[in-house]
């Protein structure tokens, strides 16, 4: 079905892809409320994606599950790997795609986490 769709736009309008992503990251936000509520171990804290900053113009991960003075920083990506990277191996697909659904993500997170933690340290109840 997401092909199907993905099909009825120009190759190079990225549209769907933006509207498809905020479905997905929605879709990771209630699996995660409903596993934190359901969780049969308690003292899970779920947080939602939030604005911060002095405008509030900047936006948080997509989700944070904490536990404790653990913190779980959740940072969807509704993009896909490529078959050259899955199935060929392809060194320079696979670096690629390994920069920009490993190390991008992980490089945003941190930076929202450390400016967030840098305005509010106890945002994440002293979670360092």
């Amino acid at each position: 079905l997401f092909f199907k769709i993905r099909n009825c736009f120009e190759p190079t309008d990225t549209s769907f892809f933006d509207f498809f992503g905020r479905l997905f990251e929605l879709y990771v936000s209630n699996m995660l409320k409903a596993a934190v509520k359901e969780a049969k171990i308690g003292g899970y804290k779920f947080i939602d994606e939030f604005s911060y900053g002095k405008d509030q113009s900047k936006r948080s991960s997509d989700a944070y599950i904490l536990l404790g003075k653990s913190l779980l920083i959740i940072e969807c990506k509704s993009g896909r790997i490529r078959k050259e990277t899955k199935l060929e191996a392809n060194e320079k697909t696979t670096e690629e795609d390994f920069r920009k659904y490993v190390m991008k993500p992980i490089k945003q997170a941190n930076k929202a986490y450390s400016e967030i933690i840098s305005l509010d340290p106890e945002k994440f109840y002293g979670c360092k």
